[in-house]
């Protein structure tokens, strides 16, 4: 069993060797990965992920605290939440290096996950 669906704590290689496979996906996989974090994240089911739930996913998913003002930063349309293509945008562009200097501690991470 894939370790990533097991626990759905995603390292920096599991997420770099992701990207590197999307050519490779069908539409239909490409739709169960993103319909597995919207069911995951997406608290109120509205089909978007407001600020908390962001913070929440980055935390459980890849580790990293959100940066200020992420979701101002790939909200395209302006409704303070991220849609599917909006989520899918700021995936491609998280900076992995970059969020290494966002890193919290685990115990820290587990709180934002948890609120």
């Amino acid at each position: 069993m894939n370790l990533l669906l097991e626990n759905t704590i995603q390292s920096q290689y599991e997420f770099a060797q992701f990207w590197s496979r999307q050519p490779e996906k069908s539409g239909e996989q490409k739709a169960e990965h993103y319909a597995r974090i919207f069911q995951e994240f997406d608290s109120n089911f509205d089909l978007k992920f407001d600020a908390q739930e962001l913070r929440k996913l980055l935390a459980a998913r890849y580790h990293v605290k959100a940066p200020p003002r992420v979701v101002e930063t790939f909200d395209e349309n302006g409704d303070a939440a991220l849609e599917l293509f909006e989520f899918i945008n700021l995936e491609r562009n998280l900076d992995i290096v970059g969020a290494e200097a966002m890193r919290e501690s685990e115990e820290e991470l587990v709180e934002e996950v948890r609120y």
